[in-house]
């Protein structure tokens, strides 16, 4: 397959990528755009000829490598963290020709990345679902997916799947309309 392994990340966060692309043992590139998470599967679609991205947010530590293995023997799309709904913060394997037939909305803000991970992730599930192939690895396994930990200068709740394990800030103490900005 012509899959692209890509850890999504913003300006100032280098010690989270570092992190992030460090647990890899496959060859990744790091992108940082304007467009938050769906900004960046934009970009890889519209500069590669990749014809599945493998997304990572900067927050996944990846914890057996065996994914790799198994993402490229298995056909379609991929969901790699199931926290509530498919594709829980945009991590997983997407399909070029999904992206295209639905069309990435650009994002402005993070309120709007928030939106979007909920609408238009479910609406690449049930691309996905009718038009393609859709396995879900992201399964959440630890029993203590909402304790609090201190790690790179913030509180972030941790939560491991059989792959990965992801620290995830709390933003959701922040009113979407903080989040907006100017």
């Amino acid at each position: 397959m012509n899959d692209l392994i890509v850890i999504s990340t913003w300006h100032g966060r280098e010690e989270w990528a570092r992190e992030c692309s460090e647990s890899i043992e496959r060859d990744h590139i790091v992108v940082t755009t304007d467009g938050f998470e769906l900004g960046v599967l934009k970009w890889c679609f519209d500069h590669t000829s990749a014809e599945r991205v493998v997304l990572l947010q900067d927050t996944n530590v990846i914890i057996d490598n065996l994914i790799f293995d198994l993402i490229d023997n298995t056909e379609g799309s991929i969901c790699l963290n199931h926290n509530e709904r498919h594709y829980g913060c945009y991590t997983g394997v997407y399909e070029r020709q999904g992206a295209e037939a639905l069309r990435l909305p650009a994002v402005h803000n993070k309120a709007e990345s928030i939106e979007q991970e909920t609408a238009w992730n479910e609406a690449y599930a049930g691309w996905a679902l009718d038009c393609s192939q859709l396995t879900c690895w992201g399964e959440i396994t630890n029993p203590y997916r909402w304790v609090e930990v201190w790690h790179h200068r913030r509180w972030n709740v941790v939560y491991s799947t059989r792959f990965l394990t992801k620290w995830q800030s709390q933003w959701g103490q922040t009113p979407l309309e903080d989040l907006r900005g100017p």
